[in-house]
């Protein structure tokens, strides 16, 4: 089985990088937060997060059509939950991740729905590029 990414149209290893670089940021972005309350379970939370974007970003690459609409419903999960942080606008570290976090999930969703990426998405080995 080649994992190389170098087999994959643009579009599909821009959003897995995305993907990637959003489960990251926001799994640091939990250890870095002043005052945020049950750090612990958030912690835990964050791990099993993360460890699903990977999951997502791993089937994205070898299984092309069940692995890109498993990266575009993760990253549709993580932008409905990073919307309750916008109602405290108070914590303005919290509303610049939430931000973030739904600008790489945006973007990565959109890059999933690009024509090479479709094309990749409908061949049944991924090996077709548009």
């Amino acid at each position: 089985m080649d994992l190389s990414l170098s087999t994959l149209p643009a579009p599909v290893r821009l959003a897995i990088l995305l993907t990637l670089i959003n489960a990251v940021v926001s799994l640091a972005f939990v250890f870095i937060t002043p005052d945020l309350e049950d750090r612990g379970a958030m912690i835990v939370v964050g791990f099993i997060f993360t460890a699903v974007f990977f999951a997502a970003c791993w089937f994205a690459a070898t299984a092309p059509r069940w692995g890109s609409i498993g990266l575009i419903v993760i990253n549709a999960l993580n932008i409905a939950l990073a919307l309750p942080f916008f109602a405290d606008p108070d914590e303005t570290f919290l509303v610049v991740g939430a931000s973030l976090s739904i600008a790489l999930s945006l973007a990565a969703i959109a890059l999933l729905f690009l024509p090479e990426a479709r094309a990749h998405r409908r061949s049944p080995t991924g090996t077709v590029t548009a």
